[in-house]
């Protein structure tokens, strides 16, 4: 069957998944990667829908004026299916990306969450040269990325939105390879073991690599460390990971010092950390201009990690207890707070569940910072406790919506939402969201 004819669209706005959309000479709308909002062109359709359709960008007709020419080799708008999946907006300007960014968390509040707060301008950094955590694919082919859609491997020399340190690590491991082939996982036959490559860099400059394997153990995990300490001066740690398992220490250090706004934190090297050091300080600080704490307040962090907003709360004045599943960020947030002479209590724990033990009056605030989906079984334990306010940091606009019309049908009213760009070149957006209790709840 022949293909059908490519159709003419103007595109008008950025969607949430990261694609352009627009609509089509028919008056349907159409998504597709690698537009611009403002770009007139010719798309061929793959997939239709009742309500819209999917295709491909053949040629553009207009160009938009927001568009800007990319950093990356490997990203391919021309030859999508063979483009890095990492980025999907290099080929927009930075503050076209973040005017769409702060769009996204408007629609999905007033579309799906049904809250009329107006989102404010999102805040952001550098474009590129700002992430310092990689996580390479390593195959037969070498290392690099994912493409688009697919386990396609797409080997890669650079990665211009990582931290230059995590780029040592990218060149350092084909040599690695090329000496010994036969480490490398091959999915096609299930020989090899070495699937990933995991970098970390900390705002002290010193880098953390975390080698994951198709197995439990791999004998050949210190070999592959004392070759990237050849490689890489300022390794400090090699850790190991296999499937469904902790990640072990093969050499030295197994955690990284990180440093915001005056505060130092030690972080495992599988503990979670803001990827953007630049402007996770001013997250930090978002949170605590939206929580207005008062000293002697008592305040709950969930999902609280290594304490990165505890810390902030209780040197701020409030009377903090945090809670974490993952008990490596546990013992580096008690060590923290010790470290900075602040008083926090911190519980390793699932948070719905040690939410459940709290009765209503025992916090003032809660602050939660809750993985992409979201915090649905949470709520109906934060209604119960009732406290006077909830400031929510969300890196997913839909699931922040989701739940802010469960709290919001359940007693409290969203005042304030701040947009921050932790993810340039990407689709993803970081929001901060307060919540107040109505006083007739």
């Amino acid at each position: 069957m022949s293909e059908k004819p490519a159709i003419r669209v103007a595109f008008h706005g950025l969607a949430a998944g990261g694609e352009a959309v627009g609509r089509g000479e028919n008056g349907k709308t159409v998504f597709a990667p690698f537009g611009a909002r403002g770009d007139v062109a010719r798309v061929q359709i793959s997939e239709e829908k009742k309500t819209f359709s999917r295709g491909l960008i053949e040629a553009i007709e207009l160009e938009s004026p927001s568009r800007t020419t990319p950093q990356c080799p490997q990203f391919r708008p021309h030859t999508p299916l063979q483009s890095c999946g990492g980025c999907t907006w290099q080929h927009v300007s930075l503050g076209e990306q973040r005017e769409a960014k702060r769009d996204m968390v408007q629609n999905a509040l007033s579309r799906v969450g049904g809250q009329e707060v107006e989102v404010e301008a999102a805040r952001g950094g550098a474009g590129y040269a700002y992430r310092n955590k990689a996580d390479f694919v390593v195959g037969r082919e070498g290392i690099g990325f994912f493409a688009r859609e697919s386990h396609d491997l797409i080997a890669a020399k650079v990665c211009p939105i990582q931290h230059p340190q995590n780029e040592e690590i990218l060149r350092a491991a084909p040599g690695i390879l090329q000496e010994n082939p036969q480490f490398a996982f091959d999915a096609a036959t299930g020989r090899g073991d070495w699937r990933r490559l995991v970098a970390r860099v900390s705002t002290q400059g010193e880098t953390l690599a975390t080698i994951v394997t198709a197995h439990s153990s791999w004998s050949e995990s210190g070999r592959v460390a004392a070759l990237l300490r050849e490689r890489v001066p300022s390794l400090v740690g090699v850790l190991a990971r296999g499937p469904k398992s902790e990640a072990k220490r093969v050499w030295g250090r197994d955690w990284l010092v990180e440093s915001a706004n005056g505060l130092n934190f030690r972080v495992s090297g599988e503990a979670f950390w803001q990827v953007n050091a630049e402007i996770s300080p001013s997250l930090a600080l978002g949170a605590l201009e939206l929580a207005e704490v008062k000293a002697g307040e008592r305040a709950l962090d969930l999902f609280c990690g290594a304490g990165f907003f505890a810390l902030h709360l209780a040197r701020a004045g409030a009377d903090v207890v945090g809670i974490e599943f993952h008990r490596g960020a546990i013992r580096d947030a008690i060590w923290n707070a010790k470290n900075a002479g602040l008083q926090a209590e911190f519980r390793a724990g699932d948070a719905a569940r040690e939410l459940g033990r709290f009765k209503r009056g025992d916090f003032d605030l809660v602050l939660l910072d809750p993985p992409r989906a979201g915090a649905a079984a949470c709520l109906e334990s934060l209604q119960r406790i009732a406290p006077k306010r909830i400031v929510y940091v969300s890196c997913d606009p839909a699931t922040l919506a989701r739940d802010a019309k469960t709290l919001c049908g359940g007693g409290y009213v969203l005042r304030r939402a701040l947009a921050f760009d932790l993810f340039p070149q990407t689709a993803h957006v970081e929001t901060i969201a307060l919540f107040e209790r109505s006083e007739l709840l």
